[in-house]
């Protein structure tokens, strides 16, 4: 029991609680940054008080992240030559961890220097997000245990001592880009297309080094997004809404995106 413990401990990344703590001992902008210690206890306990409609629609996107593993190795045999370009791969690897990281701390002092609430506000959000969704993925390495395709031939080895399942980069890599392009009442199209773009390199980075199944990047991506929604419905305006609805052909999934 301690080793597990001890791995859980050294396995949540450093930058999870070091962006947190950033967000508290930063000087606040217009908003109050003494309310981001309530979202760690709302973030957490959020299962809790899912209703129906949460619990199905979290079951759907289970379900298809899946889905997903039916195309692990067809997608890992596409870079088993080593083709591709090392630069995307170096570049979305940069994106995924310390380089996204800087941009987050960044674009928080730039907007609080410059006093512009809403850029702060903004780069908070990215930290924020970029800090829960990292404390998550972290929790579920450990719990799944899941080896890379770097070490094993199949895709089916769960609680074997690994930690590929989800993508830690690709968590960090959405949590910042959808923070980023969400957290405005009316995002541009130019400024989602950069912010998920950026996000999409950082999949390409993971599959291209083999360092990660298709469906490890497909949860990372979800847990990533998720955690920075909650954020932004938290400290912004709303922007996508994610819900269950009813289709002549039965259930299904109702994306809400304002236009410009």
């Amino acid at each position: 029991m301690y080793r597990v413990q001890n791995r859980l401990v050294r396995s949540i990344h450093c930058p999870a609680g070091l962006l947190l703590l950033l967000l508290i001992c930063l000087p606040p902008v217009s908003f109050a940054a003494t309310s981001r210690w309530h979202d760690i206890s709302d973030y957490f306990s959020q299962p809790l008080h899912w209703s129906g409609d949460d619990w199905r629609t979290a079951g759907l996107l289970a379900a298809g992240v899946a889905g997903s593993m039916v195309l692990d190795h067809r997608v890992r045999h596409v870079f088993a030559d080593g083709g591709g370009s090392a630069k995307v791969a170096r570049f979305g690897n940069g994106f995924g961890s310390r380089d996204g990281i800087l941009v987050e701390i960044g674009w928080f002092l730039t907007g609080w220097l410059l006093d512009d609430p809403q850029m702060a506000r903004t780069g908070a959000n990215m930290m924020e997000a970029d800090a829960f969704s990292a404390a998550t993925t972290s929790v579920v390495k450990v719990a799944t245990g899941r080896l890379r395709p770097n070490a094993t031939s199949g895709n089916g080895h769960w609680l074997d001592g690994g930690k590929s399942f989800p993508s830690g980069h690709v968590t960090s890599a959405f949590a910042r880009a959808t923070a980023f392009a969400e957290s405005s009442a009316h995002p541009a199209w130019w400024r989602r297309g950069l912010a998920y773009g950026l996000a999409a390199t950082t999949v390409y980075a993971r599959l291209h080094d083999n360092k990660h199944w298709l469906s490890d990047t497909a949860a990372g991506a979800l847990v990533g997004a998720g955690s920075a929604l909650f954020v932004v419905h938290r400290h912004g305006p709303d922007s996508i809404r994610l819900s269950l609805t009813d289709t002549a052909g039965g259930l299904g999934l109702q994306l809400g995106i304002p236009l410009p």
